[in-house]
């Protein structure tokens, strides 16, 4: 307080102190109103609060932390690909007597042997040997047995007939018999000679010549009935090759079925299927 001229005081306000104010550099105490005011003690400025800091703007974001990716120093993660690593594995770190060196952070994985394949040898049957295409082959051989019985009955009439007919025209052999009984030919030279001896021709050239017309006729028959046996042997030659054509397409068929059904059967190609003997094979499973 202040201490008038007579003696009395003169109080302050309220009785309170001057109030500091802040500032950046501490706390500042207005001037005092008179050299007679007593001033209260300051405060220290050691003592006094920290300014508070301004709040970051809403559009301000706090950066993400940065995550620490160097590894100097810290060994990678080791690859439990063996239940030890190898030597080389082993990351080394400086010690006291290496003088704090970086840890090898590179380690090599152990590699991991290839399992063995497992295999198996199993044995093709042959295809020929099928009892199907077996069954399919004695029907062909029974049906080739029967067509070729037809052909030689056939063959043996036919051959019966002809020796027959060339006898009938006088033929003895491989000539012509006039003497031969009941030969055409020989009926014919008969009453031709009969004929121009009666005229009194049988010396004649008229005679000679008419015996040769009688031979060239008979030729000629013999000849049709020769073509006519030859044509018959031909046409069988033909059939037995058309129906030995038939069976063969017949018989191929029937071994392919067989091959497909024991490939199918072992999950195999048609190529590993063996024709006329059996086969092995190893294969992986």
């Amino acid at each position: 307080m202040a201490i008038r001229a007579d003696g009395g005081a003169t109080p302050r306000a309220n009785n309170a102190p001057p109030v500091p104010v802040l500032t950046a550099r501490g706390p500042v105490v207005p001037p005092a109103a008179s050299r007679s005011t007593v001033r209260a003690p300051l405060a220290s400025p050691s003592k006094a609060a920290a300014p508070a800091k301004a709040a970051p703007k809403p559009s301000q974001k706090a950066a993400p932390a940065k995550t620490n990716t160097s590894y100097a120093g810290t060994a990678k993660p080791v690859s439990y690909g063996s239940s030890a690593p190898a030597p080389s594995q082993v990351s080394s770190f400086g010690g006291g007597g290496g003088g704090g060196g970086v840890a090898d952070a590179s380690f090599a994985a152990a590699p991991i042997a290839a399992p063995v394949p497992t295999t198996e040898t199993i044995t093709i049957p042959d295809a020929m040997a099928d009892p199907t295409y077996q069954q399919q082959q004695t029907e062909l051989a029974r049906q080739m047995a029967d067509f070729k019985a037809q052909q030689d009955l056939a063959d043996a009439q036919y051959t019966g007939s002809y020796n027959q007919t060339t006898r009938k025209l006088g033929r003895n052999g491989d000539k012509w018999d006039p003497t031969l009984q009941n030969g055409q030919y020989g009926e014919t030279v008969n009453a031709n000679t009969n004929d121009f001896a009666g005229r009194g021709l049988y010396n004649s050239g008229e005679f000679a010549k008419s015996q040769s017309n009688v031979d060239a006729d008979f030729n000629s028959r013999l000849g049709e009935i020769d073509r006519a046996h030859t044509d018959f042997r031909d046409t069988a030659a033909l059939s037995a090759r058309n129906m030995a054509s038939q069976q063969e397409v017949v018989r191929q068929q029937a071994l392919a079925s067989a091959v497909a059904g024991i490939a199918a059967k072992y999950g195999i190609n048609l190529d590993e299927v063996g024709r006329g003997s059996t086969r092995q094979i190893t294969r992986a499973i």
